[in-house]
């Protein structure tokens, strides 16, 4: 079975999720996901609410990644930091390849 984050999955982002505290969020401990693949590009959209959004990167991440909310912050491959906004499940069964997760940051 073709894995094209196998192919393609040559970025590794930072992920850190925001911790609650009796003083408000802050960042919790930072991990790092590899064999992912980003694009630092606009892309609109529709968020869970129907509203259109405008994404700055996409970042498509193996299934068996930990798991990353929205609210998370990534830190690109490029240095950029960004926000979680939105997460889409990619199952490209059809074309017997294993599925993956696209995060869609701001």
């Amino acid at each position: 079975m073709l894995d094209p984050l196998s192919i393609f999955g040559v970025h590794t982002i930072t992920v850190t999720i925001p911790v609650q505290t009796p003083r408000g969020p802050t960042g919790g401990t930072p991990f790092t996901i590899e064999g992912c693949f980003v694009v630092e590009r606009s892309q609109v959209v529709t968020a869970r609410t129907g509203e259109h959004t405008n994404t700055t990167a996409q970042a498509a991440i193996p299934l068996d990644a930990p798991t990353v909310p929205e609210g998370a912050t990534v830190t690109l491959p490029s240095g950029r930091e960004c926000r979680v906004i939105m997460i889409d499940h990619a199952d490209p069964a059809n074309l017997n390849m294993p599925g993956f997760r696209i995060l869609h940051l701001i």
